[in-house]
């Protein structure tokens, strides 16, 4: 099965938990993912070992850290303003489209064997579309795409205009797979994790690679406004530093792959920024 793990979520893919709680007065990590896993039990479980152990290595005491996962943009940016979370997990498309309105400011990234940057993907059947230019007057679809200015401007760096040049559909990298076999689309944008795991499907086949993005940098865990202070923000840093090393997040950085984390600043990001525009 086709899984989406995008390397800025690693190690916290599933910080999730349910939306509705937080905890008064504490420090909360949002998490937000547009078109990402649904939040599950197996989520709230894994929620609840990674934020001891980020508690316990930032020197804070187990109940005064809370988190909280979305898979829906909005649902994920009202959490962050109506709880004053002090920190946020977020994409690349969301910290573009959110960085000026929340106060996003870059406390730490992470690395993929070593490697601070991803790339997207587009891919079609054999023999049909064979770049973005021939997907004009056609639909792509993929869960990339519930991020579509992200998507446009950065992916594709605006050489197809969304909703204009192609009509989109965001769905799931697997579902948009079979919709392409079955000749219901021109294309599919996948994420790098998405793109490896293309070689695992029985009809993969039948697809190439027309397109693939230049890299683009991974996002981390941001500081939320005025919401977190200095000793907060340096000893979530700090955490995180030593998290892969640790016994318990050494297992979770094994499993996703995860070199380890970075500090991260604006200055990492102003290359997209600038491209992304206003």
């Amino acid at each position: 099965m086709l899984r989406r793990k995008l390397p800025w979520l690693a190690a916290l893919l599933f910080l999730a938990i349910a939306a509705h709680w937080a905890l008064a007065g504490g420090i909360e990590l949002v998490v937000v993912r547009p078109g990402g896993p649904s939040p599950s039990d197996e989520a709230q479980a894994n929620v609840g070992q990674l934020m001891k152990q980020i508690a316990s290595l930032a020197g804070w005491p187990a109940e005064s850290a809370s988190s909280a996962y979305f898979n829906r943009e909005d649902e994920g940016v009202r959490c962050i303003q109506s709880h004053k979370a002090a920190f946020a997990l977020v994409t690349p498309g969301l910290y573009l489209k959110y960085r000026t309105r929340l106060g996003l400011a870059p406390v730490v990234k992470m690395t993929m064997k070593g490697v601070a940057t991803t790339r997207f993907y587009v891919v079609a059947k054999k023999s049909g579309p064979a770049s973005l230019a021939d997907l004009k007057g056609k639909t792509i679809a993929g869960a990339t795409l519930n991020e579509p200015e992200f998507v446009q401007r950065i992916v594709f760096e605006n050489a197809l205009v969304l909703g204009k040049d192609v009509t989109v559909k965001a769905m799931g990298g697997l579902p948009a797979l079979k919709a392409l076999r079955n000749g219901d689309l021109a294309a599919v944008v996948l994420d790098d994790k998405e793109h490896d795991a293309l070689g695992g499907l029985p009809f993969a086949a039948a697809f190439e690679t027309i397109f693939t993005s230049n890299p683009v940098p991974i996002t981390g865990i941001m500081a939320v406004g005025k919401n977190a202070t200095p000793d907060q923000i340096q000893a979530l840093a700090k955490a995180c530093d030593s998290f892969c090393a640790s016994p318990a997040g050494k297992n979770v950085c094994d499993t996703f792959e995860i070199t380890g984390f970075a500090p991260a600043t604006a200055a990492d990001y102003a290359d997209m920024v600038a491209r992304y525009g206003k």
